[in-house]
């Protein structure tokens, strides 16, 4: 830049507005507008690699550019990058970019199949079986498979062509299928679930013009096997069983060095407190103690894997849950009791490693508790129905009980989770003192 210009430009400066100023710039060479173009392009370039490349970019003494990059094949899965300038590393890193999102494509390319091809529902199944996968637990697709052999495999319904399934055909087999296998509603919904979803299925991807399930009888009610309600001594603990067990596994956690799983007994009570599902409890990391004290659910233990899923059963599993006084002085037992014994892993709140431990663990510990007490073992998800049925018996709101236990609807808290946790002779008093209406003097008297 001349001192002539110079001098123009110190003389602008403080009275010109910015627009102006980048328009004499402009003028009188200063800048170019190429320039201003090839730096901002720079400026987009380099936040896009700051955003999707994970690895530090320097300048070498020798004046040339260097970075790494993923590479399975090396031996600490990554290799060096060395370019002459700067702006060459990082074109060569967009590049490498576009083709790393390339292969993944591939890697999740779905293959769509000729539907043409399939005419039947045996055809169809595990193509439907496939896309319903990617949509569900990984442990429901057993579930299906044997309903598929034991319900569909044998029935020539399966092989007849698709679309001359109509109404009347499939309305039969439905109540063929509820009477002669006397089912329950619940069995009925879960083995239908192939066939009305096939249907769907097929519908969606056009292999049939109309889909005549939706047209199947729904009012089935009267058909379905009655199933009564289990007994409620047999879904909940006792208040008196509890204090027994409370007792007995505080104790038992006290005796040193004769358990693999050192903090299991604690994870028995844990859930009794917090009405979790058992999954949830070896899941629960100590990170997901907030600060106000309540409790974040957000995980759980894939039985069947062993895998830590990042949510939980159902639309409505994640939830923050109050946490009562006694989960938090257990929660504070197992801090005390890793600094105790120098143990590092401080992950999740019921492991002394870097993984959970099995959810069978849990129901091992309680079913030796109930032998050594001489009290009936319910399993751990009974531990969960006796929080919920506490909290409902207690006056808690359905909904507000319904949030702490993460179910969809009150339908389930009610019918499944609700139980009377009092014993026959408490329960006897408790109606006793209901129905005595008034005064204490019999209603009619002999004259």
């Amino acid at each position: 830049m001349t001192d002539r210009k110079t001098g123009q430009l110190n003389n602008v400066m403080d009275s010109v507005h910015p627009e102006d100023l980048l328009e004499f710039l402009f003028e009188n060479d200063i800048i170019s507008l190429s320039g201003v173009q090839e730096q901002i392009a720079e400026m987009n370039l380099e936040k896009f690699i700051r955003e999707t490349h994970s690895h530090k970019i320097w300048k070498g003494k020798d004046g040339r550019w260097r970075t790494y990059i993923p590479d399975d094949g090396a031996s600490k899965k990554r290799r060096m990058v060395v370019k002459s300038s700067k702006k060459k590393l990082l074109d060569f890193l967009v590049e490498f970019q576009k083709e790393q999102e390339f292969q993944e494509a591939l890697a999740f390319r779905i293959e769509v199949p000729e539907f043409s091809s399939f005419n039947t529902v045996r055809e169809i199944y595990p193509i439907w079986l496939e896309h319903k996968r990617l949509m569900v637990a990984e442990t429901t697709i057993p579930r299906i498979e044997a309903d598929w052999m034991k319900y569909y495999e044998h029935n020539p319904l399966v092989d007849m062509p698709i679309g001359s399934l109509n109404k009347i055909l499939l309305e039969s087999w439905v109540m063929h299928l509820i009477r002669d296998n006397e089912m329950t509603k619940k069995t009925f919904y879960n083995v239908s679930l192939i066939m009305r979803q096939i249907f769907q299925y097929a519908y969606d991807a056009e292999i049939i013009e109309k889909n005549p399930f939706d047209r199947v009888k729904k009012d089935l009610g009267k058909f379905f096997r009655k199933v009564r309600k289990p007994a409620d001594e047999t879904q909940v603990y006792l208040d008196e069983e509890i204090a027994a067990l409370e007792k007995l596994i505080w104790a038992d956690f006290a005796v040193e060095g004769r358990k693999v799983y050192r903090l299991a007994p604690l994870a028995v009570l844990f859930q009794l407190y917090t009405g979790m599902r058992v999954s949830e409890v070896c899941a629960v990391k100590y990170e997901d103690v907030l600060p106000d004290g309540k409790l974040y659910i957000q995980r759980m233990l894939v039985r069947d894997t062993g895998q830590i899923r990042e949510r939980t059963k159902g639309y409505a599993g994640e939830r923050i849950i109050y946490l009562p006084e006694k989960a938090k002085q257990i929660i504070q037992a197992t801090r005390d009791f890793r600094k105790e014994h120098g143990i590092t892993c401080e992950e999740f709140i019921f492991s002394t490693t870097e993984v959970p431990f099995p959810e069978s663990v849990i129901n091992d510990y309680l079913e030796r508790y109930c032998s050594r007490l001489d009290i009936p073992y319910r399993s751990s998800h009974k531990l969960r129905k006796t929080a919920v049925s506490s909290m409902v018996n207690a006056g808690i709101s359905l909904n507000a009980v319904r949030e702490f236990a993460g179910h969809v609807d009150e339908t389930t808290t009610l019918r499944y989770y609700t139980f009377d946790r009092e014993n026959e002779a408490i329960r006897n008093e408790q109606i006793e003192k209901a129905l005595s209406f008034g005064s204490d003097r019999p209603v009619f008297e002999k004259v």
